[in-house]
């Protein structure tokens, strides 16, 4: 615009004699005519310029691929489940729904955020061997600020499939390890200095906070099954039945203690249950003793609303019939 203004004031000619009131005409139209076209150079370039977005666009826009790439590199790994009945599930079971309480121990190397990082709430899809069995609402869950950390990721978890949640029972009964998919879209929210980062000085070095929605979560963990929770019995007693039972009918109790090397502390359990069969491979052989089993003589179970923690247990009692 300034440059403009110069032009217009050298294009005014200088007055001659005989003609003054023309020659000041001239000059005082020029004069007046420079600032209109200053004015309008000057408004030419503003509208010119593409307009700026807010701070807060640019923040997320700088935001959310740094936050992405940290979420989808980390490696999350499970130490612990603890799964256990809630209070009430009754709306659950009318409709053909199982739900639980969830507690899972993790642990993760991450990349530093430079602030105090926390998952927002979810609706986590879980799935076995590509098949959905149900959802977790999670509750926020703390990052840190990066680096290796331990947190807990807490929730209810709803099994909406009953015939894959079976599976992956047996899965947890019977298997060595297996893998669990978790899917979701969420927030990560990020919080400075001045808004509670709680980190060392050299991990919160930023201020203010932030709210990045829509980060995909997208995570296969590994889980250790109890491969047959390794039974040991005590010696079997057998007791007879009074004669208003039928005949036939004959109690079994049993000390046993188990071993669960499983990733799973189970709480309000059922009841445990234990099958008795006679040893097949006599004389005998080098089969598994998966397929030395004879004749099934007895089943016991343990009381309801058993629990079993990992680790071996201590000694309990089972009482059951005979089966023969």
């Amino acid at each position: 615009a300034s440059l403009c203004w110069l032009t217009a004031m050298q294009s005014v000619p200088t007055v001659e004699p005989g003609e003054p009131m023309l020659r000041a005409s001239r000059g005082s139209r020029a004069l007046r005519i420079a600032p209109m076209l200053a004015l309008l150079v000057g408004a030419g370039l503003f509208f010119s310029r593409p307009a700026e977005p807010p701070p807060s666009d640019i923040k997320l826009a700088i935001g959310k691929p740094f936050v992405q790439g940290i979420i989808a590199l980390f490696e999350m790994k499970v130490d612990q489940i603890r799964l256990q009945q809630p209070e009430s599930q009754w709306t659950h079971f009318a409709v053909g729904m199982y739900v639980f309480d969830l507690l899972i121990d993790i642990h993760m190397e991450l990349l530093f955020f430079g602030a105090q990082a926390t998952l927002g709430s979810a609706e986590i899809n879980l799935f076995f061997r590509g098949e959905r069995f149900g959802t977790l609402s999670s509750r926020p869950c703390p990052l840190g600020g990066g680096g290796k950390i331990r947190t807990q990721m807490a929730g209810q978890l709803v099994v909406d499939d009953v015939a894959v949640f079976k599976k992956i029972a047996r899965a947890v009964v019977h298997e060595d390890e297996f893998t669990v998919e978790l899917y979701a879209v969420l927030a990560v929210e990020l919080r400075g200095t001045d808004h509670g980062c709680t980190l060392r000085k050299d991990m919160c070095q930023t201020v203010g906070t932030l709210r990045i929605p829509g980060v995909t979560f997208a995570k296969s963990v590994v889980l250790h099954g109890a491969q047959g929770f390794n039974v040991e019995m005590g010696a079997l007693k057998l007791t007879d039945l009074p004669a208003t039972e039928p005949a036939g009918k004959a109690l079994i109790s049993v000390d046993a203690k188990v071993t669960n090397p499983s990733s799973f502390e189970l709480h309000d359990l059922d009841v445990f249950s234990i099958d008795i069969y006679t040893d097949d491979s006599w004389p005998k052989t080098e089969r598994p003793a998966a397929e030395s089993l004879g004749v099934k003589f007895a089943e016991v179970n343990t009381e309801a609303d058993f629990e079993l923690g990992r680790g071996q247990s201590d000694w309990f009692q089972v009482q059951g019939f005979l089966s023969v």
